[in-house]
């Protein structure tokens, strides 16, 4: 026996019915799925065929709401959809804007890099004369690294090097102390680990190295990076940048010196060269003068 039909008998068990043979008071519940979704209660006397009437109108409205609901969960449904989905082509969006502008940005970084280092090899052989390449080239390496103290180091017979060139932007207020004419490298073992790493070596704390040691007295190096010289398969020298300020130099300063390094060592051989050969036309033209 249906919901609706049992309503309308336990009224009319509980009320009688009337002397017209109809009923006082119906009360006709629209259930769907074992689940009330609204009640009619009407008073007043009906007869079977009014109240056969009331029953088909309600079920048409449990129809009605059922379809009403059916849309508005539709509707619902599809507003959070449009919702999540202009989030996500949003966020798709900036994530693409994103990647669009640091992909920009590297290659603008990158073209200028090339650029600089293009101008850089071009400065560096525009003048063979041994000082005029060791000073373009410091004055070329702050240009892109920012240091207080760097040095262009080259190797002697043995384990010795000495100083071709230092440059101190700071001027007489730089914290950091000059660098010895001559060292035995094979007392640094910071300085020989460079000098035998190709790629260069970045310390960003000196405090934080066990094998730094400083190269002069007082004030500390606290961040320092050093890239060999190599030209025809050989190291000659080294360039080095110093900082009194840790975390001062980083991983991108050291390509960047690297890069300048490759350049630069194949000048100052190229110097060398001119210069010996500068010795021996010298040496050519006292000859010929005394013969």
């Amino acid at each position: 026996m249906s919901p609706m039909k049992s309503a309308v008998q336990s009224d009319n068990r509980r009320h009688g019915p009337s002397p017209m043979g109809g009923w006082k008071v119906i009360s006709i519940l629209a259930v769907s799925a074992a689940a009330v979704l609204t009640a009619i209660v009407l008073t007043r006397r009906f007869d079977f065929t009014t109240a056969a009437l009331l029953f088909g109108f309600v079920a048409l409205c449990t129809v009605a709401i059922l379809h009403a609901r059916f849309l508005i969960l539709a509707h619902r449904e599809h507003r959070n959809t449009t919702t999540f989905l202009e989030r996500r082509n949003a966020v798709e969006l900036r994530h693409a804007e994103e990647a669009r502008e640091k992909s920009l940005a590297l290659a603008r970084s990158a073209w200028r890099e090339a650029d600089a280092l293009h101008k850089a090899t071009l400065a560096l052989t525009e003048d063979l004369r041994m000082n005029s390449v060791l000073d373009t080239l410091l004055d070329l390496l702050h240009q892109q690294i920012p240091y207080e103290a760097a040095q262009v180091l080259l190797i002697e017979a043995g384990p010795r090097m000495f100083l071709a060139r230092e440059a101190r932007p700071g001027g007489p207020n730089n914290p950091l102390s000059p660098t010895p004419d001559t060292l035995n490298f094979t007392g640094y073992s910071v300085l020989e680990q460079a000098l035998a790493t190709p790629n260069g070596l970045l310390i960003s704390d000196t405090l934080e190295e066990k094998l730094w040691k400083n190269i002069a007295s007082g004030n500390p190096v606290r961040s320092w990076l050093g890239i060999p010289l190599s030209a025809s398969n050989q190291v000659i020298g080294m360039l080095c940048a110093a900082n009194s300020t840790p975390g001062h130099f980083t991983a991108e300063h050291l390509r960047i010196a690297r890069s300048l390094a490759a350049s630069s060592a194949l000048a100052i051989q190229n110097a060398r060269l001119y210069e010996c050969s500068q010795i021996y036309a010298a040496e050519l033209s006292r000859r010929s003068h005394t013969a």
